[in-house]
């Protein structure tokens, strides 16, 4: 665990992109949050909680040239039916740092979505956990079920 220095200290050296505005501002009733992924990048997540206790939890992956918050409507919608959801802007997307829309492989991605699940599971213990992607969002969570079957619905 880094720590509130630490922190500090890795997104001011990841190039975190919390002075570059999004594409689109962040949906008020998603709740955003920052992880930290494993080379110090930051990446930008948001989740929307159903009113009472998550039936389930979905993890949307967005496309290339895309960002998380796009798929609001989808979250608002799932959230409305009982469904928390989380998703997270991919490292040089939206208002996550990294080069803008490059990656270095496809293993950091799904060590990235990895992240965001473990995110989205410890906030919802016990609650079945979907991941469900666009465009490149579904070759890498392709890619993550086929490591990390038994964590998933």
């Amino acid at each position: 665990m880094l720590g509130r220095i630490g922190t500090i200290v890795a997104l001011a050296g990841s190039g975190c992109a919390a002075k570059r505005a999004c594409l689109e501002a962040a949906p008020s009733h998603a709740e955003p949050s920052t992880l930290i992924a494993a080379d110090l990048t930051c990446l930008q997540s948001f989740t929307w909680n159903p009113p009472g206790d998550a039936r389930g939890v979905v993890v949307v992956v967005h496309g290339i040239r895309d960002h998380a918050t796009r798929y609001d409507l989808l979250a608002t919608t799932l959230a409305d039916h009982g469904f928390a959801v989380t998703a997270a802007d991919l490292r040089g997307h939206g208002s996550s740092g990294g080069r803008r829309q490059r990656f270095d492989a496809m293993d950091q991605l799904v060590a990235d979505l990895d992240l965001v699940v473990t995110q989205a599971r410890d906030a919802h213990p016990g609650a079945p956990v979907f991941v469900y992607g666009h465009s490149l969002g579904g070759l890498i969570t392709t890619h993550h079920a086929l490591q990390h079957a038994a964590g998933l619905s």
